[in-house]
């Protein structure tokens, strides 16, 4: 039985096989390969025992759009059934809400220049899209409909600190014009 733990960064978890771009210390499998367009089939080749787990923490929005419609394409496919895919990632609309709400409170006009040119609200969402390598945005809605279109219809979506996103969702069972690696019209 396999976990994964993939873009687990500086956390990794006991386990779980940890993966990451760069092997930090706990980190089982550290390749910038396992994040090209093959990683789940390369582990759906080469592991006996089924994944029963993906867990995703602040790793989706790390994906251009395309990559990450695979990457939930191909989770479900890997996921023995019964499965857990579990991901976080920020909400976008919750970010943007608190800045609306901070402008709306501290007009630029009444911030002095000694505070710097931009607002800490505005470097926030500037971070958002533009440091820590993101390469997507999700608001619940966009991740929703992201889900739909990769067959996680009965994932669930819920807020648990106010600034990001829980996906927890249970793998219906393979996909049947995607047969596992072995099985009859799989890969050998």
């Amino acid at each position: 039985m396999i976990k994964l733990n993939l873009g687990c960064g500086r956390n990794p978890l006991a386990g779980y096989w940890n993966v990451d771009l760069i092997r930090y210390d706990g980190v089982d499998y550290g390749d910038e390969i396992f994040f090209q367009e093959d990683a789940l089939d390369f582990l759906d080749r080469n592991f006996h025992d089924d994944v029963v787990e993906i867990r995703a923490d602040q790793f989706l929005e790390h994906l251009r759009l395309e990559q990450g419609l695979r990457f939930l394409r191909e989770a479900r496919r890997v996921l023995a059934p019964g499965g857990r895919l579990r991901l976080t990632l920020p909400d976008w609309a919750a970010h943007v809400a608190d800045y609306v709400d901070h402008v709306q409170r501290v007009p630029l006009r009444d911030m002095s220049m000694a505070e710097g040119i931009f607002r800490p609200e505005i470097n926030v969402l500037v971070r958002i899209v533009f440091d820590w390598g993101h390469q997507m945005i999700y608001d619940e809605e966009m991740l929703r409909t992201v889900l739909d279109m990769t067959g996680w219809q009965d994932a669930v979506i819920t807020h648990p600190d106010g600034a990001n996103l829980l996906v927890e969702a249970i793998a219906a069972g393979r996909d049947a014009g995607a047969p596992r690696a072995g099985a009859p019209g799989g890969q050998q």
